[in-house]
């Protein structure tokens, strides 16, 4: 078997690796790279070495699934294998990209028409149950990523190959966590944070509450830029019930939507009670909401999780000299969000302008991290690991040969190797 990484090997980005079998071809998610900075470009999978005989989406994160509409530019019959909540939340998150490919300038990625197209070729899949195609049988497990994240172990003539996607072992608010994983010959394993470990959750939300009830004690709005997919419902879950009827909670941007989806898929959620928290939020839907937002003490979450676009620049603007902010995910370099933490600026039209208030970084991040990777690892006793989605994956690989004995490989982009 061939293992082709089409993207995100040693990078973090556009997830694209095509496994040909002999018999068979399949790719294993297919995202785009947002590369920050003021040319706001794409990078997108490389070329396909051939035509793939079926995908497999393991959630709706753009950077694994925003390039599949690409797939059927030519009406092609390719089918992909999702979640249902991987598929609804794809196709907002597609139409998404066309949105701002628009707004930036760049070429499409893709057309209306192909996501029409790829959504007639949907294979679901679901968590606990078997698939199988062209003689690969796959079981599928919970991921603990995002709603709808799933990992699959994929069997192929006897040999078992296992891609996490994104995972997360430690349970949050609204996941339990990853499914303890069964054994593998061959593990292809995301290590974004493979050198570090994550602050115990539950300081991140203690630390959270105390600056939450400081700003708004004095007067102020508390801004959370958020990414619409994971962060902002993560948020609404840590935020509603502490401070409804103290203040009001706005959500505003693309989170909405997603919102919703969360709600029709309530029995793949941790907390049952997220429907009634989602009732103690308000959804803004217009600028004259927008506005209201901070005229008094409040707390809003919204897009974009870096502040590269979406409302919450709009937000900041509005803010009382009292106010704060919370960055809550990673802030990429070249982003409003890295420069808001680093120099207290962010940047408008090109236009520089100083941030007053406090801004603060407090980590909840839905990604594996070095102990929840080496948990896995070890319950999968694999032949060979495939390290995957990490800038510095090649130190990691090197660590895991010395110091621990394992066949480990940091692929490239555009490397191809035997497994």
């Amino acid at each position: 078997m061939i293992l082709h990484s089409l993207g995100a090997g040693q990078e973090v980005g556009r997830s694209a690796f095509l496994l040909d079998t002999g018999n068979a071809r399949f790719v294993m998610d297919f995202g785009i790279k947002l590369v920050p900075g003021d040319k706001k470009a794409v990078e997108y999978p490389l070329e396909l070495p051939a035509k793939p005989h079926f995908v497999f989406l393991s959630h709706a994160h753009l950077d694994h699934c925003g390039y599949l509409p690409s797939l059927y530019s030519k009406g092609e019959t390719v089918p992909f294998l999702a979640t249902k909540p991987t598929l609804e939340i794809s196709k907002i998150m597609w139409k998404d990209a066309l949105k701002v490919a628009k707004l930036n300038n760049n070429p499409p990625p893709f057309k209306h028409k192909d996501i029409k197209q790829a959504d007639k070729y949907w294979d679901p899949v679901i968590v606990g149950q078997k698939n199988s195609l062209l003689g690969i049988n796959m079981d599928i497990y919970d991921a603990g990523h995002i709603l709808g994240s799933v990992y699959a172990n994929f069997d192929i003539q006897g040999k078992k190959v296992l891609y996490t996607g994104d995972f997360k072992y430690t349970p949050t608010e609204l996941h339990k966590g990853a499914d303890h994983p069964p054994e593998t010959d061959v593990l292809i394993i995301e290590s974004t944070y493979w050198y570090q470990n994550h602050p115990p959750r539950e300081e991140q939300i203690k630390k959270i509450y105390e600056i939450v009830d400081d700003v708004i004690e004095s007067g102020g709005n508390v801004l959370f830029p958020s990414f619409a997919l994971g962060r902002t419902q993560d948020l609404i879950d840590i935020l509603a019930d502490r401070y409804y009827g103290k203040v009001p909670i706005y959500v505003d941007g693309m989170g909405k939507k997603i919102t919703k989806i969360y709600l029709q898929h309530l029995n793949q959620l941790q907390d049952k009670n997220f429907p009634n928290k989602v009732k103690k939020v308000r959804f803004i839907e217009n600028s004259l909401q927008r506005r209201k937002a901070t005229e008094r003490p409040s707390i809003i979450i919204s897009t974009a999780g870096m502040l590269d676009g979406g409302p919450a620049l709009e937000h900041m603007l509005n803010m009382s000299p009292k106010s704060a902010v919370i960055l809550t995910g990673f802030q990429v370099e070249g982003t409003n969000g890295h420069r808001l933490l680093t120099q207290n600026k962010i940047k408008i039209d090109n236009y520089e302008l100083k941030v007053e208030f406090p801004v603060y970084y407090i980590s909840l991040s839905a990604h594996a991290d070095r102990g929840d990777i080496f948990r896995f690892i070890q319950q999968t006793s694999p032949e060979k690991i495939i390290l995957v989605h990490s800038d510095s994956s090649q130190v990691f690989e090197e660590e895991l040969r010395e110091e621990f004995g394992y066949d480990a490989k940091a692929i490239k982009t555009g490397e191809s190797i035997k497994i």
